[in-house]
């Protein structure tokens, strides 16, 4: 049994929505500086500098454009949702109960019906049995009785549109769930790499490139570019405290009917994200002098 609390799931679309919001405006600034690092082929040269730049580049660039793309999915998604809402019930406070539309308020509709007829026969009975003293007109409930049927079948309607509401929102929702099967995913590839000791300096593209032709393939069909600011953060931009930042005031993703996404993301913290190797212009120098 279905249960629409218009005020409830118009506030949590809210919620999600502003998230969203957030979380795209933080990513754009992510990827700046990420692509920042990618083209510091001055600064990270050699076969330590390019696998570092790699890592980045193959690793994360990709992740944070189809993150991009998934946000901008899920709030059209929203949006939709919230149209649907309001042709299904346009009042804030609105609240359908499937329960009660089925159980209670049938047995009513049929009590209402039953007791109008039977008060209706017994009158018509008695005025009859006095019908040679008094000619009175019988009763009818036929207005009331249409007023019952009309009453069912608008129960029947919003049953209907409940029911339909549910499973078409719920469609919708499938796609976002899969964009985030496929982030998931990603990540668990780049934490398996991570523990394996595949990143960074050691980063071997090749071995990354079996892994991530799902993501980069749903990546290439929707768009090539991520619109928006690409521009550069100077060398000297802070990312480890810029990721962090991000990362902990993040909330778990939310979809569906309280649905919930919780991952422990590889990208958490300086010493996954590699950062803490990342080198400054003094450690630059001497990769370049050592490699």
């Amino acid at each position: 049994m279905k249960i629409l609390d218009v005020d409830l799931l118009q506030d949590g679309l809210k919620r999600n929505k502003a998230m969203l919001e957030r979380l795209r405006n933080e990513t754009e600034n992510i990827e700046r500086t990420v692509s920042g690092l990618v083209e510091m082929d001055e600064l990270l040269k050699g076969a330590g500098g390019n696998a570092i730049r790699d890592f980045y580049a193959e690793c994360h660039l990709p992740f944070l454009q189809f993150f991009q793309l998934f946000s901008v999915t899920y709030l059209q998604t929203l949006e939709q949702m919230e149209s649907a809402l309001q042709s299904l019930e346009p009042d804030p406070a609105g609240y359908i109960r499937q329960e009660f539309l089925e159980g209670e308020l049938e047995q009513g509709l049929t009590l209402i019906g039953n007791l109008t007829e039977a008060l209706t026969n017994e009158a018509n009975s008695i005025m009859d049995s006095v019908s040679d003293i008094v000619a009175l007109p019988h009763l009818d409930d036929s207005a009331v009785q249409e007023g019952v049927i009309t009453s069912k079948k608008k129960r029947d309607d919003t049953v209907q549109k409940l029911n339909e509401f549910d499973y078409s929102q719920t469609v919708s929702l499938n796609p976002v769930e899969q964009d985030i099967q496929t982030m998931d995913t990603w990540l668990t590839d780049i934490d398996g790499m991570f523990q394996s000791g595949l990143t960074d300096v050691h980063f071997q593209p090749s071995r990354w490139g079996i892994l991530a032709n799902t993501l980069k393939m749903e990546l290439e069909a929707r768009t090539s570019r991520i619109p928006g600011d690409t521009a550069i953060q100077p060398n000297n931009y802070d990312l480890t405290t810029m990721f962090s930042t991000f990362l902990i005031g993040a909330s778990p993703l939310q979809f569906g009917y309280g649905g919930f996404i919780r991952k422990p993301t590889v990208l958490y913290g300086p010493s996954i994200l590699g950062f803490a190797s990342l080198p400054t212009h003094s450690t630059t120098k001497n990769i370049n002098e050592n490699v």
